[in-house]
């Protein structure tokens, strides 16, 4: 199978430095990730990376070291655990959220529920340049999340 390193990055597998080592993108939707993901996520970053993962700025995850010959039992072990691969280049990125209403003694919208209907409608989608989307229910939480008014 002859791999295409540009398509590889569309699905969120980014070259690091070192030869045929990668890191795997995996995204979440507005933040969200219940303990089983979080158990499966350490026991793929141990399978088949260094056995740590980043937490990225917009609230994914990323496990480095990941080899090259082993992305396509990644790919399809991540798809067995439902959990979500991540997307780089010109596309429609990870949806942001705060927490909203189910968790903020203020808030007042759904921001998880947002999230999930904007990601099912737009994720991924080719845009002419990256397109970040953030849902919360406040100005104040949008200026900390990098948006604008």
């Amino acid at each position: 199978m002859t791999l295409n390193f540009h398509e590889l990055k569309k699905g969120g597998f980014i070259k690091q430095q070192g030869p045929g080592l990668f890191l795997m993108r995996l995204r979440t939707i507005g933040g969200h990730l219940t303990a089983r993901d979080l158990e499966n996520i350490a026991k793929v970053a141990a399978k088949y990376g260094r056995g740590e993962v980043h937490l990225t700025t917009r609230q994914g995850v990323e496990i480095p070291g990941v080899r090259l010959e082993d992305y396509q039992a990644l790919i399809e072990e991540i798809k067995v655990l439902n959990l979500l691969p991540g997307a780089c280049g010109p596309r429609i990125r990870s949806i942001v959220a705060c927490p909203g209403m189910e968790v903020c003694p203020n808030g007042v919208v759904d921001t998880r529920e947002m999230a999930r209907q904007i990601d099912r409608a737009f994720f991924g989608r080719e845009v002419p340049v990256k397109f970040k989307i953030a849902v919360a229910d406040k100005v104040e939480i949008v200026l900390n999340m990098g948006g604008g008014v």
